[in-house]
C-alpha cells in the first residue's frame, strides 16, 4: 500500500485546493501555493477542480 501514484490526490478542505498526496507526505503545503519541487512532488492540478 506504500506505492502511491500521481492519480492519488487529497482535497484540503481548509484551502479548497487539490494537492498531490506526495506533497502532503513530504512537506506542509501552503494554501494557494503551487507546489513545484522535484519529480517526486507534483504541482497541484487544476483538472481536479472540475470535480
Amino acid at each position: 500500500e506504500n506505492h502511491r501514484t500521481t492519480n492519488q490526490y487529497l482535497r484540503l478542505a481548509d484551502c479548497g485546493h487539490f494537492y498531490c498526496l506526495e506533497c502532503l507526505m513530504t512537506d506542509i503545503c501552503k494554501c494557494g501555493k503551487k507546489i513545484t519541487k522535484t519529480s517526486q512532488v507534483y504541482s497541484y492540478t487544476t483538472k481536479l477542480e472540475s470535480e
